[in-house]
């Protein structure tokens, strides 16, 4: 399979973030004036480094305001525009600035069906699929990049159309989460390579959740 070639159409997934969740704007937003950026902040970076961007909101799993929880988190991003063209500003070539206002409105998109984070990364590969993307970037918070990773990546093995995005599938993180918390927070249980012992533990951890993640309420 040839690599993907570098102008094709990317697809930046935003991961939600539940709108009940505690600390909210400190995780999908940040403070981009000390650059410490949030998931918005880190995705619309990424998109504008590609020259032919879309920006995906995910989920539909909760609602403020009778905005679902894709449709809130980029209104919040459209009414903090000023503050993502001052960290493009200091970031990125002077033509991206430009570029925000359009990212945000004509580039972007919800997407509104999803509930777990297994099907928000089905719902960009599908998305990027229809488009005729070639990349799909996934950018989630520190704590919770490596589960959207790895859910990918079962999702190219187990679905053959995916195979087209395989040279172009990254995971970002951002630099916020919750307060306290961090990567070096994750637990990961990877199948043993030798023979050491009757338990498989990471057969046991699958168990106990949905294909092999159980769902945290937050993401």
């Amino acid at each position: 399979m040839r690599p993907n070639p570098p102008d094709a159409t990317s697809v930046v997934l935003v991961h939600g973030y539940h709108v009940d969740a505690l600390q909210w704007e400190e995780v999908v937003w940040g403070r981009p004036a000390e650059d410490r950026l949030g998931r918005v902040p880190r995705a619309v970076l990424l998109a504008l480094g590609h020259p032919d961007p879309v920006l995906l909101f995910g989920t539909g799993a909760a609602a403020r305001d009778g905005l679902l929880e894709s449709e809130y988190t980029l209104e919040f991003a459209r009414s903090r525009r000023h503050e993502l063209e001052d960290l493009a500003r200091r970031v990125l070539p002077s033509a991206a600035i430009a570029r925000v206002g359009e990212l945000l409105h004509e580039r972007s998109r919800c997407e509104r069906t999803s509930a777990t984070t297994r099907t928000e990364v089905a719902a960009g590969f599908e998305t990027a699929l229809s488009l005729g993307a070639r990349h799909l970037t996934l950018v989630s918070s520190p704590t919770h990049v490596a589960r959207c990773h790895q859910t990918a990546l079962t999702l190219l093995a187990t679905t053959p159309c995916y195979a087209l995005l395989a040279h172009g599938l990254a995971a970002v993180a951002s630099d916020t989460t919750v307060a306290g918390r961090g990567p070096g927070d994750v637990v990961v249980l990877e199948p043993r390579t030798r023979a050491a012992g009757a338990v498989e533990f990471s057969d046991v951890a699958r168990a106990g959740g949905s294909d092999g993640q159980a769902e945290a309420t937050s993401r």
